[in-house]
């Protein structure tokens, strides 16, 4: 598989990306490039509001491919921000990420995209995933993204 090709293409796609976390709590995330840097959306049961995050490491691991964005510096969004991400979310997305039920309203709106073998994970569970994963094939994804 062309692993760039796939992140190019959820990039270029527009939508938003549901990740089932189990315990029945769901992820949404929007996948960015800002000026060769790969930033993820993200809405989610457990935070607060809208975060925005950089994207620190992408693992492929068998037919996965699992981005890793560092959480204690993710970024909660503000409703005032929206000039600052105008280029990266449509302002009836920024509206429905504010609204309070933000996965179900873009489900609804159809916004959401099913993506098989795509997660979005914090940083902090890299650790189970380090000793299986195809490490020529992440570097050369580090590598075209400038991660």
């Amino acid at each position: 598989m062309e692993w760039n090709q796939k992140i190019e293409d959820i990039i270029n796609n527009k939508k938003w990306i549901a990740n089932d976390n189990g315990l029945w709590k769901i992820q949404c995330c929007k996948l960015v490039n800002d000026e060769d840097e790969l930033m993820v959306f993200i809405v989610a049961d457990e935070l607060e509001g809208p975060a925005c995050a950089r994207v620190e490491k992408v693992i492929v691991t068998g037919s996965e491919l699992v981005l890793f964005y560092d959480s204690q510096y993710d970024y909660v969004l503000e409703e005032s921000e929206y000039d600052n991400y105008s280029k990266f979310i449509t302002s009836e997305e920024w509206k429905i990420l504010f609204k309070g039920n933000a996965i179900g309203d873009l489900k609804e709106m159809n916004m959401i995209s099913e993506e098989e073998g795509f997660y979005v994970e914090p940083h902090e569970g890299i650790e189970r995933y380090m000793s299986n994963y195809d490490k020529r094939v992440s570097e050369e994804i580090a590598e075209h993204f400038n991660l």
